[in-house]
């Protein structure tokens, strides 16, 4: 009977201490796969920002672009009536009577 007390004690305590292995295993495995979880956190959140910053620029850019195109729209606007000026001065233009003789 002794025997089979001791036996059973021992078998006990294996399947206690390779329970507690197990557990220690598990344990290193999910601090792992923490360290990744986080790890990828910091990439990703990283790509935000760098997404964010080159969308900021983009905007910029959009801005300036159509900023400069009203103001060429404006200056082309302006140019076109000044050559209408123009010509309508030309319409009345006479030239002197001695340079047309002269052609």
């Amino acid at each position: 009977m002794m025997e089979e007390f001791l036996h059973s004690n021992e078998s006990e305590g294996t399947s206690i201490k390779s329970l507690l292995e197990k557990i220690a295993q598990d344990a290193l495995a999910l601090s792992y796969r923490q360290l990744q979880h986080e790890t990828q956190l910091k990439e990703r959140d990283a790509q935000f920002a760098f997404i964010q910053d080159e969308w900021k620029m983009v905007k910029e850019i959009d801005e300036y672009a159509k900023s400069k195109k009203s103001l060429h729209a404006s200056n082309s606007r302006c140019n076109e009536s000044y050559g209408e000026q123009s010509l309508k001065i030309n319409e009345y233009y006479q030239p002197p009577l001695g340079e047309l003789k002269r052609k």
